[in-house]
């Protein structure tokens, strides 16, 4: 079910090739991969994950402005 339901909202994956692990990228390159860091689906034993770096990205950013700033005493 959730192959067919990923098939329906998003179409054929970005490689079709690889049957085992379904995957549609949101940065497509032509050496048939997504390009790394950028958002993906992949559907692989009866698992669908979303992989988006911009959530790790940001807290990441939070983190380092927090060192950067003075504590309020």
């Amino acid at each position: 079910m959730l192959k067919e339901a990923a098939f329906s909202k998003y179409g054929q994956p970005s490689d079709n090739r690889r049957q085992a692990n379904l995957m549609w990228c949101a940065h497509y390159n032509q050496i048939s991969q997504c390009e790394p860091r950028k958002p993906k689906l992949s559907l692989s034993l009866g698992a669908l994950v979303l992989d988006d770096w911009t959530l790790e990205d940001a807290g990441n950013k939070y983190e380092q402005d927090l060192l950067k700033t003075k504590p309020n005493l």
